[in-house]
C-alpha cells in the first residue's frame, strides 16, 4: 500500500472507531438512566450484539480476505452513517423502546462485524518497512485515540438526559470517516499485498482454526481470551449497574471512568513493544492476567468497605486496560508475524470469535444474577475466572520449560 492511502485508512478507522464508542456510551447511558431498562434487557441486547459478533465473525473476515478492500470500506461507512442518521431521527423525533434499540444495535453490529474485518486485513496489509509489533501498537493506538476522545465529548456534551447532541456528534464522526476514506475507494486486494480470487491458497471456514491449533503463541492466548472474556462478562455489566445504580455515580464521572481507561489503554499501547521484547511471552501474559484479576478484586472490597468509589473503579479501569491491551497487542502481533496476509481476515475472525465465544452465557447469567442476587456472585465469577487463568499459564509455562 503507498503511503498516500496509508494515512487516509488510519484516520478513516479512528474516526470510525471514535463515532462507535461515542454512540455505544450513549446507547448505554440511554438504557440505563432515561429508559429505566432491568439488568436483564440490558443483557438481552449485549446478548444480542454478541451473537451477531460471534455467527458472523468468521464469515465477515472470510469475505474481507477475498473481495476489494477499497468497495467494501466504503459501502460499510456508508450504511453504517445511515444507520447512524435514523437512529438519531428515531431517538429526537418518534421515541426509543427495548424493540426499537434491539433492532437498531442488531443492525448497526451487523455492519460492524463486516466493517471492522475489512479494517482489520486492509490495516495488517501495511508494506513491510513498518515492523509487525509496532503495526500492532499501531492498531492498538488509533482505537484508544477514539476511546479517549468519545468520552470527552460525551463529558462536555451531557446536560441533564438529554443526549441528543451527542447523537450529532457521533453523525459527524462518521461522516467524516466515510469522506477520509474517499482515496481508497479503488484501493483493490492486489495493491495491499493480499492475493488476489486467481489464488488457489484461499481461505475458508475452517483456515483460521488451523492457523490457531499450530500457533502455540495463538492458542496460548485464545484461550486466556475464553477464561477471562468469560469472567468479564460476568463483571462489565455488573461494573456499570454497580457504579450507576448502587453507588449512584453520576454520568459524567461515568465517562471520565471511560477516558481514563482509555488513555492507560494508549500508553499500554505505546509501550507494549518495548514490553514484548523485553519478557518472554509466556511472562507477559501471567502479569497482565494478574492485573486484570485486581480489577474484581478491586470492586469486591468496595462492596464491603466504604472506600471512595471514583478511585477504586479507576484502579479497577486501569488494571484491567493494561492487562487486556497487552494481550491484544501479542495476539495481533503474532498474527502479523506468522500469518499469511491471505489468511489475515479469516484468522481474525477466527480468534474473536473463539476468545467471544463464552460472552454470551456470561452476559446473560450477569444480568439476571444482578436482578435476583446482588453483585457479590458476578463479581467473585469474575475473579475466578482470572485465578483459572492464572493457573493455566503457569502451567502451560511449566510444561513448556520441561518440554
Amino acid at each position: 500500500m503507498s503511503s498516500n492511502k496509508r494515512l487516509p485508512l488510519l484516520l478513516s478507522n479512528v474516526l470510525d472507531g471514535f463515532a462507535g464508542q461515542l454512540f455505544t456510551l450513549t446507547l448505554e447511558l440511554i438504557c440505563i438512566n432515561q429508559l429505566n431498562f432491568s439488568g436483564t434487557q440490558l443483557a438481552i441486547l449485549n446478548v444480542s450484539s454478541l451473537a451477531i459478533f460471534l455467527s458472523l465473525n468468521i464469515f465477515a473476515g472470510l469475505v474481507a480476505d477475498r473481495l476489494n478492500i477499497g468497495t467494501s470500506l466504503m459501502l460499510l461507512l456508508f450504511t453504517k452513517l445511515v444507520l447512524f442518521v435514523l437512529f438519531f431521527f428515531s431517538f429526537t423525533v418518534f421515541g426509543l423502546s427495548f424493540h426499537s434499540i434491539f433492532i437498531y444495535e442488531a443492525l448497526i453490529g451487523v455492519i460492524a462485524v463486516f466493517l471492522n474485518n475489512s479494517q482489520l486485513v486492509a490495516s495488517i496489509s501495511l508494506p513491510d518497512d513498518i515492523s509487525k509489533t509496532s503495526l500492532a501498537s499501531l492498531i492498538a493506538s488509533g482505537d484508544q485515540v477514539a476511546r479517549i476522545l468519545s468520552p470527552l465529548i460525551l463529558m462536555f456534551s451531557i446536560h441533564g438526559n438529554h443526549y441528543s447532541l451527542v447523537l450529532q456528534f457521533v453523525i459527524f464522526a462518521a461522516f467524516l470517516g466515510f469522506l477520509t476514506a474517499l482515496p481508497l475507494w479503488n484501493l483493490h486486494t492486489g495493491d495491499i499485498g493480499v492475493q488476489t480470487r486467481k489464488t488457489t491458497n484461499r481461505s475458508n471456514f475452517t483456515q483460521g482454526f488451523r492457523i490457531i491449533s499450530k500457533s502455540p503463541q495463538l492458542s496460548i492466548a485464545v484461550a486466556v481470551m475464553i477464561i477471562t472474556n468469560f469472567g468479564l462478562a460476568m463483571g462489565d455489566l455488573t461494573a456499570s449497574l454497580l457504579l450507576l445504580r448502587h453507588f449512584s455515580l453520576p454520568p459524567s464521572q461515568f465517562t471520565f471512568l471511560t477516558l481514563w481507561c482509555s488513555a492507560w489503554g494508549l500508553v499500554t499501547a505505546l509501550v507494549a513493544p518495548r514490553l514484548i521484547t523485553l519478557f518472554h511471552y509466556i511472562h507477559l501474559i501471567f502479569m497482565c492476567i494478574f492485573a486484570e484479576l485486581l480489577s474484581p478484586v478491586t470492586y469486591l472490597l468496595a462492596l464491603h468497605f466504604s472506600l471512595p468509589v471514583l478511585f477504586i473503579a479507576m484502579f479497577a479501569g486501569f488494571s484491567w486496560t493494561v492487562g487486556v491491551v497487552i494481550v491484544n497487542i501479542v495476539s495481533t502481533d503474532a498474527i502479523s508475524r506468522y500469518v499469511d496476509k491471505s489468511n489475515a481476515g479469516v484468522t481474525f475472525g477466527t480468534l474473536r470469535a473463539l476468545s467471544m465465544s463464552v460472552v454470551p452465557i456470561g452476559t446473560m447469567f450477569s444480568g439476571l444474577l444482578v436482578d435476583h442476587a446482588g453483585f457479590m456472585i458476578p463479581l467473585t465469577l469474575w475473579a475466578c475466572s482470572c485465578l483459572l487463568a492464572l493457573f493455566f499459564v503457569f502451567y502451560k509455562g511449566f510444561s513448556m520449560r520441561v518440554s
